[in-house]
């Protein structure tokens, strides 16, 4: 009910359809991806930075919703090791996955990891929902702060850019 009434519930994903999770369902698991192999994905590692208690609370949060397990797709690619907030994580599954772009795509984990079968509903969330509702439930307070990867050729310095949940993305780009 917090979690309706706070207005972060619509993070959680339903599979498949990847629709706004039924709260009235208990989802057979919940995953979440730690990285991005799309072009120009923000970096989660840089994202997590100094949040490792929101994350954790987060992922306790999630656990409670679910009978099944919670699960953690990690990047197994070598380039950068995941972060040590990922790494750290409590009371999940961790999977390492490598290869080109999808494999940080979410739904191409849990393919991987345990299949959706018929009549099954698993959740996901980003990484960023999790950091909300953690800090939604150890401060009290919604955080609407997003970190975004200003990057692409029109952009002279690709920067990291602190914003907030709704902003104005031509604003952002304007100058």
């Amino acid at each position: 009910d917090f979690l309706l009434e706070s207005g972060t519930w619509p993070f959680m994903r339903q599979r498949p359809y990847n629709v706004v999770a039924d709260p009235d369902v208990t989802p057979r698991d919940i995953f979440i991806s730690t990285f991005d192999t799309a072009p120009l994905a923000a970096d989660l590692n840089f994202v997590v930075e100094g949040r490792g208690a929101d994350f954790q609370a987060g992922l306790d949060v999630l656990n409670r919703l679910t009978d099944g397990l919670v699960y953690l797709g990690l990047d197994g690619r070598g380039d950068d090791r995941p972060s040590d907030v990922f790494a750290a994580a409590q009371g999940v599954e961790k999977r390492y996955f490598r290869g080109a772009h999808p494999a940080g795509n979410v739904g191409v984990q849990t393919h991987h990891i345990h299949p959706i079968s018929a009549g099954e509903e698993v959740w996901t969330i980003n990484v960023e929902g999790v950091l909300t509702i953690g800090a939604l439930f150890l401060n009290g307070k919604y955080d609407a702060s997003r970190i975004v990867a200003m990057a692409g050729s029109p952009l002279a310095e690709p920067h990291y850019l602190k914003t907030y949940l709704g902003a104005n993305v031509g604003e952002l780009v304007k100058s």
